[in-house]
């Protein structure tokens, strides 16, 4: 197969994303070579495959497609939607926010000025050299 890559190749990433998507690949045939990278190195050499091999490999391409059609194993963990009916009705419905009375406003603002301020006059320090002569003319000041 000219181009990206050979079909055994092809069926080794297929098989892999196939599975991780909760298909039933159990019933295709395992990748001989589960121990090596999915995805080639540039820098490898390219696995040379006789006709036979090849025709084998697509073979059993065309039957992972097949699993495929059969939809997802019922034990799978997981829910996706996928139709967009399905999206919204999953979606949560977004909390009704009350509006802040002007106290609970005023203290969240001084909060956070406060906080902002104490973060500063800590970060100043913290950039003082630990020298007793610079922390004492600190706090004599």
């Amino acid at each position: 197969m000219p181009g990206y890559a050979n079909w055994k190749q092809l069926y080794k990433e297929e098989y892999f994303q196939l599975e991780q998507e909760g298909y039933d690949v159990k019933g295709g045939c395992r990748p001989e070579s589960a121990g090596e990278a999915i995805l080639p190195f540039p820098d490898t050499a390219e696995e040379v495959l006789t006709e036979a091999e090849e025709r084998r490999w697509k073979d059993w391409y065309g039957k992972l497609w097949k699993i495929r059609e059969k939809g997802i194993r019922p034990d799978y963990p997981y829910s996706e939607p996928e139709t967009e009916k399905e999206i919204l009705q999953t979606i949560a419905q977004t909390p009704h926010m009350q509006p802040l009375l002007e106290e609970e406003y005023t203290d969240r603002i001084m909060g956070a000025v406060s906080g902002r301020c104490a973060g500063l006059f800590l970060e100043s320090l913290w950039k003082w050299d630990s020298t007793e002569k610079q922390f004492g003319s600190i706090w004599r000041a």
